[in-house]
């Protein structure tokens, strides 16, 4: 059950584990957190949304249960088969790496087998190329990496990297020096603004709301009466 504060008790909903709770048009996550940690018969307290402020109440909970096999079958068997593809993936670049160390020219090594070689460059850690912006792990490697070293198997977001440095150009400490204290009462005034948003998020959470928006008009009302009263 939900309450929008000054309008009616909607219906019953459901709320499922790790997907945002849907009122209408509306989207209210806090909900589910909320949902999954709260005993059954406890009213939450004022949850507040970009489309208003709302009160719910956790009448019961389901479990969700194993589905049938014939529901996961397929996916099942495409988790499998992409784990088998995975552990073959593994071993073929752990032997490709054996048999790479100590040649020193990996491209030609490379072209030999069959295999394409990749040569990015020059790129930032924070701008690599659009090719590895979904590996970090291979873009932090290749800034650790000594000129002429190369790493071992990386397994990545994409696949399996052996990387090789070539070249590095270090950074100009002058022009970082040049704009270090701008950049750090940024960082300060950032840290602040967390705080902030911090504190503001715990009062609401405790914050107790009560509309007495009936008793208020009510007063005015009698007050208005009396003051005409001769």
């Amino acid at each position: 059950m939900a309450r929008r504060l000054g309008l009616p008790v909607s219906p019953e909903y459901q709320v499922v584990q790790g997907q945002p709770f849907a009122l209408g048009p509306y989207r209210i996550p806090d909900v589910s957190v909320w949902a999954f940690e709260a005993p059954v018969g406890e009213t939450s307290p004022v949850i507040e949304a970009p489309s208003g402020f709302y009160v719910f109440r956790l009448d019961s909970v389901t479990a969700a249960g194993v589905p049938p096999l014939n529901q996961i079958r397929a996916g099942a068997s495409t988790a499998i088969r992409l784990e088998k593809q995975k552990v073959l993936a593994r071993h073929r670049a752990d032997s490709l790496e054996s048999a790479l160390r100590g040649v020193p020219d990996l491209a030609g090594a490379a072209a030999a087998r069959g295999l394409d070689v990749q040569r990015f460059g020059p790129f930032t850690r924070l701008r690599p190329p659009s090719y590895l912006a979904r590996e970090p792990i291979v873009v932090g490697t290749a800034f650790g990496l000594r000129v002429g070293e190369r790493s071992g198997v990386l397994e990545g977001e994409t696949g399996y990297f052996i990387v090789e440095s070539l070249s590095r150009k270090l950074a100009d400490s002058s022009a970082w020096l040049a704009q270090r204290d701008v950049q750090r009462t940024q960082l300060r005034q950032a840290v602040q603004q967390a705080r902030i948003q911090q504190y503001m998020e715990g009062v609401r959470a405790k914050a107790k709301v009560v509309d007495r928006r009936k008793d208020i008009f009510k007063s005015q009302a009698a007050a208005d009466a009396a003051a005409t009263t001769f």
